[in-house]
Order: C-alpha cells, then structure tokens, then sequence
C-alpha cells in the first residue's frame, strides 16, 4: 500500500478535543493541554491504546467507559518509574560483564591488548577490523584524563589497554565480542562467573543491550512485546504463556545482579514500585509466569498477587516483612510497608499509607487518606479521622499516670484527631485531647490539651502560635484572632472568618 501521508499537525487543544470525542473523559481540558505541549501526543497515544476498544484484532478509536485523561498520565508516569528501576540495575551488569571480560582474557592469555588479536575471535561472523577501528575512534575522540595520559606518555601501542578501552566500548559493542569469541573456554570462564552457560550469558546481554537502549532513549516498555527474547532455563520456558514480555527480563536481571550484588534491593524495590502504581495490570507485563523455586522475585511477587496482598488487584498492600492479626479491616489501596504489626479489631480506611516500624491497635479506628511516617505507634483508644498527617517519631500516650506495676486498661482515655489534623516529627499528644480539623502540631511540640480548629501548636507544653489554612499555609501569627476579620490564602484562594472568637472557613 503506498499512501501519501496526508494528516495536519494539531494544537494541544485539538488534541484534547480528539480525545473527547472519542471517549476519554477529561476533566482539566486547561490542564491536559499544557501537558500534551510538553509531551508528544503520538507518545501519548501509545500509552492510551491500552485503554482502548479493540474487535477482530483491529482498533476502533473509541476509548472503553471510564477512560480518563489521568488515568493514562498515570500510567506514563509508572513506565517511567519502571525505567528508572531498571537503569541503575543495568549501570551495574553492565559494569560487572565489562569488568569480568577484561580481567579474564587479560589474565588468561598474560596481555594487556588481548583485543588486538584476531585469532581469538570468529572471523566469519565478527569484523574485527570494524571493531578495531570503533576503538581508535572512541580513543580518539575521548576526553577521559586516563585516554589523555596514555596519548601523552605511550607511543606503542596504538591503543590503550584492554582495562581502559573497555571504558570507551559501549554495552552492544562488548555483548559482540562476547559472542565472537572463537574459544568456548574462554565464553565459558566468564560465564562461570555469573553462574550461568556461555549460550545464556550471550543470550542475555543481547536482550538486555536492547533494553537499555530502550530505557536510555525513554521508551515504552511496560507492555512491550521484546522482539529479541532472552535464553531461559527450560523448566521455565514451557511454564511461558506469553513470551518476550518484560518478565523476561525480570528473570535475567534477578540472576545476573544476585551474584553482581549480594545486597541487593531487587525484590523490595520491585515490590514498592508495583505498590504505588495500584490499577497497573501485571499480565501485560507478563507476571503471570511463576518461575519455579525462584523464591527471589517471580515466586514470592505472584503468590502476593493471587493472595490480594498487593494492590495489583485494588486491594491492599502489605509488606511481607509486616504482620495483620485476624479482625482486622483495611480499605482499598492503602500501603503498610516493613516491620509494621497491625493488631485485632483495627479498622483501616482507603489510601492509607504506614512507614516503616508501625504499630497500630487493637482497637483503632482510622479514616481514609491517613499518612503515618516511621516509628509511629497508635494504641487503643486513639481516633483519626480522614486526611491526618502523623510525622516520623510521634508519639500517642493513652494513659496520664502509667505504672509498671498497675495495669490501667480500663482507664484508656480517647484521643481523637479529626479531619486533616497535622503532627509533626517527634511530637507528643497526651491522651484525652482532641486535635482539631486542619490543626497543626509543630515538630517536637507536646499537646497537653485541645486544640482548636485551623491553630498551630508549638513548644512544650504546646501554645497556640498562629492559624493555618487547610492546604498548610500559615495566616496568622500568634493566638489572638480579631472579630469579624476575613482571611484569604494567598496560595489556594480559601476564605476564612473568625466569628465569636472561632476561627472557621467560610
């Protein structure tokens, strides 16, 4: 078929319009036009496909119900995120196979210029001229101190040594002399050291060549079918429903970076990253294969998925390191990351999210939209309503005179923080107080009584230092409010009265 291309360029605006009119709902015309003048709209469209009607294989250009403009800004921003996981993850396998190359063949064959030899190599598939020649153009041309030093003070040889040319050939060139080695001893002493065969070795760092240039050049790759599908073992092969999918590469990067670096954060970091993108679907990434006795990633990620303990299906998300006592209730979406115990007959809302090291109940209520930072502990008889904010370090009490050697259970008192209340890190509330709506508690204040609506609290015992606006922005300096004044928030716009000494919005 040989058509002329004939389609006009179109504004932001236009294109916020096309989008309408197919389906997409978009609340913030304003808004997703100054996105899309920063953000190609063709690039766009490849994330808003997914979200598109399909039949017989063929697009429609009509968008199913519910597709929102945020819901596709959503999930560019976790296909980035996803990027940056991997990035670094790439930086050190492609270090460790640059370094293990080098150190193996200089050592085996005593030479420093091991690469200049050509009988090392398969000439019939590998120009060893053309690679000899890419190195004196990155030698050349590079500004290294170390290429400078040795253009000053070596004549002979021409090129620096293997150690130092290494740092100039880029991923793709090294995953070709790997695969051009002539000598399978000499593939198989490398690939010994990463715990695995010459053929997958190969297989793998030309797979992963293709994926870094993807993420280096900011491509789509969260449902991306890989044409280049890396080597696996086969008792994983067969257990494949969709082959070439990033899972793929999942499993790759897990087997090179467990002997690259021990310490590594795979697992967990994978983890979180899935946590906080919660309507993100895993089959498109190919999550559904569980790779036998792999309790590193796939295993352990997909037994979390079909238990719901992850949000991959909108439900809640708990660390495996954490603990959820049975009669306990949780809303959907909300996070409870490392080391946090959430006891009996605690009631949690939705998107919630408790740090690390959190003790929570028995017996809590807790609203929808809660933050707690680390090293919090919320006990019995403690209340938060939606929207609170409980800063790193803070501390509840619900006793005012507790003995070790008396047990007070019955003398609980009721703390209760309503709607929007803020406490800053390592802050204290006395038992038997009530924080008000939008109230904030400075860092390391101690609130020994009730707070109004809207008052800053600082010092100890904590004193009424000004008055906030609901988005965090302070209004007034100090206690005392003048009657019938009005106030404006110079910031979000919100109005504000004080009427018989009370300080409210309008």
């Amino acid at each position: 078929m040989n058509q002329t291309f004939t389609k006009p360029p179109t504004t932001p605006q236009e294109q916020v319009k096309l989008l309408q009119s197919r389906g997409m709902v978009v609340s913030e015309p304003e808004y997703a036009a100054e996105f899309l003048a920063f953000f190609n709209y063709y690039r766009f469209s490849g994330y808003a496909l997914h979200f598109e009607h399909f039949e017989h294989g063929q697009r429609t250009h009509s968008f199913k119900a519910d597709t929102t403009f945020e819901k596709v800004v959503r999930l560019c921003e976790f296909d980035s995120e996803l990027r940056s996981f991997f990035f670094p993850l790439l930086e050190k396998i492609e270090i460790a196979v640059k370094t293990v190359l080098c150190a193996e063949l200089a050592l085996k064959y005593n030479d420093s210029h091991w690469f200049l030899k050509s009988d090392l190599f398969c000439m019939d598939r590998f120009d060893h001229q053309k690679m000899l020649e890419d190195c004196r153009s990155e030698f050349r041309r590079s500004q290294e101190t170390f290429a400078g030093s040795y253009r000053r003070k070596y004549s002979s040889p021409e090129l620096p040594p293997s150690w130092m040319i290494i740092e100039l050939l880029s991923f793709g060139k090294i995953a070709k002399i790997y695969a051009s080695l002539k000598n399978r001893s000499d593939k198989k002493i490398i690939a010994q050291r990463f715990n695995c065969s010459p053929k997958d070795l190969e297989s793998w760092l030309h797979s992963l060549t293709v994926f870094r240039n993807l993420c280096a050049h900011h491509a789509r790759i969260w449902n991306r079918h890989f044409s280049i599908c890396a080597r696996l073992p086969a008792e994983i092969e067969v257990k494949q429903t969709k082959k070439g999918r990033l899972a793929m590469l999942f499993y790759v990067c897990q087997r090179l970076i467990d002997v690259v670096d021990r310490k590594n954060r795979f697992k967990i970091s994978l983890e979180e990253l899935l946590a906080r993108h919660p309507q993100i679907p895993l089959q498109k990434m190919g999550f559904e294969l569980i790779f036998p006795a792999n309790e590193k990633c796939f295993t352990d990620l997909n037994h979390a998925v079909s238990d719901g303990e992850t949000l991959m299906d909108n439900k809640y998300f708990v660390h495996e390191s954490s603990y959820v006592d049975d009669g306990v209730k949780i809303g959907e979406n909300t996070k409870i990351w490392h080391f946090c115990h959430i006891l009996g007959n605690t009631e949690i809302g939705k998107d919630c999210s408790f740090g690390q090291n959190c003790v929570v109940g028995p017996k809590v209520k807790i609203g929808n939209n809660v933050k707690v930072q680390n090293n919090v502990s919320i006990y019995d008889g403690v209340v938060l309503e939606d929207d609170v904010f409980c800063g790193p370090s803070m501390v509840f009490t619900n006793v005012v005179n507790p003995r070790s050697h008396v047990s007070r259970k019955h003398e609980y008192k009721k703390t209760l923080l309503k709607k929007g209340a803020t406490v800053g890190a390592n802050a204290t509330v006395v038992c038997g107080n009530t924080l008000g709506r939008y109230c904030f508690i400075g860092a390391g204040s101690v609130v020994t009584k009730d707070v109004p609506d809207f008052a800053m609290v600082v010092g100890n015992p904590g004193r009424i230092k000004g008055w906030m606006c609901h988005c965090g922005v302070k209004l007034i300096a100090g206690e005392k409010l003048e009657e019938c004044s009005d106030h404006k928030c110079k910031d979000c716009g919100a109005e504000y009265q004080v009427k018989n000494a009370i300080f409210t919005a309008k």
